[in-house]
């Protein structure tokens, strides 16, 4: 009876070994096969050695870039804001209230009693209001350019032919919406603004601008509609009483 138990036990165990070699065998199968793939691998990553560093260097000049982009973002922003709150009060003389860009891109209008937590939001906005924002920014990004420009020629970094302002800015019908006073102050501030401003404006706009004394007579011109027509065309000059 122990004689057969123990021949069970050590039939047993012949299997266990038996098990266990194959499963030995086949782990140094797959070792095998792992090291070979670790040795390809290897030799591909020893080629790609100089893709890797081009890839490090790209990376290290797309956050340097980033770094330098949003220092001169950053200085510009601020620059422009300086001009943005001169040319708010100067073009509108509103003593109460005050004129910011802000990191939406959009210019935002505040009291000066109560900071930045007293939001102007947009629909408490008048037509002027609106107005003035529009002018504000176009005529500051402007003269932003204008000194910047200045710098570097004053730099001798760049030619005449890399001039910012060489377009006209042309304005349509700006003044409809302002009292006389405030179209006075806005239209004596457009001449500093570009080398050439072209205007529509309505007639009773022309006196309270008071562009004349900047303008030549050759280049004024009027809108001559009759009632009963659909067309309408130019004649040279604007008669100046």
């Amino acid at each position: 009876m122990q004689n057969k138990k123990a021949r069970d036990r050590l039939e047993l165990f012949r299997k266990e070994k038996t098990d266990y070699e194959y499963r030995l065998e086949q782990e140094k199968n797959n070792k095998a096969k792992k090291e070979e793939q670790l040795d390809a691998v290897a030799i591909h990553d020893k080629q790609n050695e100089q893709v890797y560093r081009c890839l490090a260097y790209v990376e290290a000049m797309y956050e340097k870039a980033a770094l330098l982009s949003n220092q001169r973002k950053n200085t510009t922003i601020t620059d422009l804001n300086e001009i943005i709150g001169e040319n708010f009060q100067r073009m509108f003389n509103d003593h109460e209230k005050y004129a910011k860009l802000e990191s939406d891109y959009k210019i935002h209008i505040y009291y000066h009693q109560l900071g930045e937590m007293s939001n102007y939001e947009e629909e408490n906005l008048s037509n002027g209001e609106t107005i003035a924002i529009n002018f504000v920014f176009v005529v500051s990004i402007l003269e932003l350019a204008r000194r910047y420009r200045d710098v570097e020629r004053a730099n001798e970094e760049y030619g005449m032919e890399n001039a910012i302002l060489g377009l006209p800015l042309v304005l349509d019908g700006p003044f409809s919406a302002l009292s006389n006073e405030n179209t006075t102050l806005v239209a004596n501030r457009l001449p500093q603004f570009a080398e050439q401003v072209i205007i529509f404006m309505l007639d009773k706009d022309w006196e309270a601008s008071g562009l004349e004394k900047y303008t030549l007579p050759e280049f004024c011109y009027r809108v001559s509609k009759e009632p009963s027509s659909n067309s309408s065309s130019l004649e040279l000059n604007w008669e100046v009483e």
